[in-house]
């Protein structure tokens, strides 16, 4: 029998068409396998087509828990899922303004709320944010006992004078002793860490203090000897005119997530904008229920629902108002240039 004729055996012919259809399958497999590495398996629930739509951005989102009207408009974004829709978010605090600039400095966050002071130095410094948004308005006051030194005294007063003051080296203690040597006062004054002054305020050591919200409406709360004598916001405003509201705090955001999502930012703004509108329209109760459990160590929700009538539930872009931020910063570090671009702009 010839090499042909056996070939062209049945048995021979069998074995021929078996390692065809193993080439075969094994072709389909390896083609399957590909398509699969090429896709991400879809979780059990998920439309599998929903898996090549953009996935919303993950944001760090730094912030000071003792913060209230300030954070208030992101927290009710979170609280009402306006946020959520655009972004996952997670959340850090500093506790600190050291905290917050090395923050700042190394770039570890993506928004972050804090003074536009701060801001500003930290992006002197190399710091790669802009501010956002501007959501602290009214913060400061200078509260007194009955029995103190009375504040007109001190106004008409020609002798330098000491006023503990907290946290130390912060904006309202700048801008008060600007506002005040333009009447030729001199103020000097002793910085204390906030629980420090507040002691100090209780016991009687101290009767007269510069102080943020909501410190001072714990301290009002705490002893009723004491009383608000003088708003920063309301000097400011007759000092320098416009409204009575001083560029206080806001938001400010990476500049690498502006380049790698140039729609988020006015996004963010958007909904936070909102989110403080909402806000101003309901009473103080409903307000502070988008206070969330986990901060109510550091700021009780009754102590916000004393502060919240003395402050301002507002978010303005920070490039429409940018003549405030730069009379503020001008007023509060001179020594520092102002940069156009410390501004996000759209």
């Amino acid at each position: 029998m010839t090499c042909m004729q056996s070939l062209r055996s049945p048995r021979n012919l069998q074995q021929t068409s078996h390692r065809n259809l193993c080439q075969q399958a094994l072709t389909l497999l390896l083609l399957l396998a590909m398509v699969v590495s090429c896709r991400r398996e879809a979780p059990v629930g998920e439309d599998p087509a929903a898996t090549s739509r953009p996935t919303r951005p993950l944001l760090i989102f730094s912030s000071s828990p003792a913060a209230t009207s300030p954070q208030l408009p992101w927290l009710a974004a979170v609280a009402d899922g306006s946020l959520g829709a655009i972004t996952t978010h997670e959340r850090q605090d500093w506790q600190n303004q050291q905290q917050l600039l090395s923050s700042l400095l190394s770039g570890k966050g993506d928004v972050w709320l804090g003074h536009c002071e701060g801001f500003a130095r930290a992006r002197n410094a190399g710091a790669p944010i802009r501010i956002l948004a501007i959501s602290g308005w009214r913060k400061w006051s200078v509260i007194a006992r009955s029995k103190g030194l009375a504040w007109p005294e001190l106004l008409r007063s020609s002798q330098p004078f000491a006023l503990p003051a907290a946290p130390p080296a912060s904006p309202g203690e700048m801008l008060l002793e600007h506002l005040l040597a333009a009447d030729g006062i001199v103020l000097r004054a002793e910085p204390n860490e906030p629980k420090q002054l507040m002691l100090k305020l209780l016991s009687g050591r101290v009767n007269m203090a510069l102080l943020p919200e909501p410190m001072v409406s714990t301290m009002l709360a705490k002893d009723p000897s004491l009383s608000i004598v003088a708003s920063l916001e309301d000097l400011y405003s007759k000092r320098h005119g416009g409204q009575q509201r001083v560029p206080w705090a806001g938001f400010a955001i990476h500049e690498d997530l502006i380049r790698s999502q140039p729609d988020l930012p006015a996004k963010l703004v958007a909904v936070l904008t909102a989110a403080a509108a909402r806000l101003a329209t309901l009473p103080p109760e409903q307000i502070a229920a988008v206070w969330p459990d986990e901060l109510c160590d550091f700021v009780p929700r009754d102590m916000l629902l004393t502060a919240l009538p003395r402050e301002l539930i507002l978010v303005e872009r920070a490039c429409d108002v940018e003549e405030e931020i730069k009379t503020f910063l001008a007023i509060v570090n001179p020594d520092l240039p102002y940069d156009p671009a410390l501004l996000w702009r759209p």
